[in-house]
């Protein structure tokens, strides 16, 4: 679970946690989200929308206090001060102002803003900072060169991560992206990381009845807004160095897929990856929750895929065996954050043996 560190870097209380701040509470010096020392990570529009999971604000500032405003639904996201622990809060609907730092000791201060709930949960719009008497932005220190990119399910998305045991079921308190393997792994890597994923999506085909090969994850891939069909997003604004496909459990909701149209698909999905990002290692991963005879369906259909394209860019990579049962199993069986740690330690070691980081 997301907490508060015990320390200099945050002196806050449970109040602004779940209570947006109060009018009196707006702190003087007003910063746009225009302001040419914002940094973003992730898809947002020109007007500062976000809905994709782990989509980050970071600022360097000079200040006592630190206030955002955004305006939203009930979405979670978490403030990380100096990279110390992550705090989880909520939005509470509408336009607000959340106090995310309090009692800064004097010096310059990295400020992170991180949502942590995945698409479906609504757009959120980012509209700027509010900082203490005297306060300024300061340049940041350069961005990592380092670009990873996960695009997944609900596994990615951190779905029922924080949950105790697997009859905890799911809900936004309990999915954090920030503790997944992606976020995690670029942490260690001194990396970037830009997470595109959504509970239910696979593939070939998606969980659950009705079209299941209607509206795969390889379909939002181009989508600035995930539920926006028509909000197209310049990858050039983002080219990543690796490229995390994690999919294949949903395509095996009532049995494995069709290996011939499995293929195909991987095949057509790594095409416009390389289209984007044409010296990426792109890693293919089996995931912790798959096993028998569908995890051998999907590792077989991916090393396949592999064979069949011929570009020693591309990696078959095996998370499965990493959950112990059910001790590593949050809501519905997810993954827990500590399942997670152990996917992303496997995650760094395989970008460390490719591209030597």
């Amino acid at each position: 679970m997301t907490r508060i560190r015990a320390g200099v870097a945050l002196s806050l209380v449970a109040l602004w946690m779940t209570t947006p701040a109060r009018g009196d509470d707006a702190l003087p010096v007003a910063v746009p989200p225009s302001h040419p020392y914002l940094g973003y990570v992730g898809r947002f529009t020109p007007d500062h929308k976000s809905a994709w999971n782990n989509s980050t604000v970071s600022v360097h500032v000079k200040a006592r206090a630190v206030n955002a405003v955004l305006s939203g639904n009930k979405v979670h996201y978490v403030a990380v001060v100096d990279g110390g622990e992550p705090v989880k809060f909520r939005l509470e609907g509408g336009r607000k102002v959340y106090r995310i730092a309090n009692d800064l000791p004097a010096g310059e201060h990295t400020v992170e803003l991180v949502r942590v709930n995945e698409s479906f949960f609504g757009t959120v719009t980012f509209r700027g900072l509010q900082l203490s008497a005297g306060g300024r932005v300061v340049k940041q220190p350069k961005r990592p060169a380092r670009r990873i990119q996960v695009i997944g399910d609900s596994i990615s998305a951190g779905y029922g991560n924080e949950c105790e045991r697997p009859a905890d079921g799911f809900s936004a308190e309990t999915e954090n992206a920030y503790e997944t393997y992606g976020p995690m792994a670029a942490r260690e890597l001194h990396a970037d990381c830009v997470v595109l994923a959504w509970s239910g999506k696979g593939l070939y085909r998606n969980r659950g009845k009705g079209d299941r090969l209607k509206d795969v994850m390889p379909d939002y891939y181009d989508r600035t807004i995930a539920m926006d069909a028509n909000s197209r997003w310049d990858h050039a604004k983002y080219v990543p160095d690796v490229v995390v496909v994690n999919l294949g459990t949903n395509d095996c909701d009532g049995g494995a897929p069709p290996a011939d149209g499995f293929v195909a698909a991987t095949k057509r999905f790594v095409a416009r990856i390389r289209a984007v990002a044409p010296r990426a290692h792109v890693f293919l991963a089996g995931g912790p929750m798959l096993g028998g005879d569908k995890l051998k369906a999907v590792r077989a259909n991916f090393e396949r895929a592999i064979a069949e394209m011929r570009d020693p860019r591309v990696h078959y990579l095996d998370f499965a065996g990493l959950m112990a049962w059910p001790h590593d199993c949050g809501g519905h069986y997810h993954p827990k954050v500590q399942s997670h740690r152990k996917m992303a330690a496997k995650l760094v070691g395989e970008i460390r043996r490719y591209l030597k980081w």
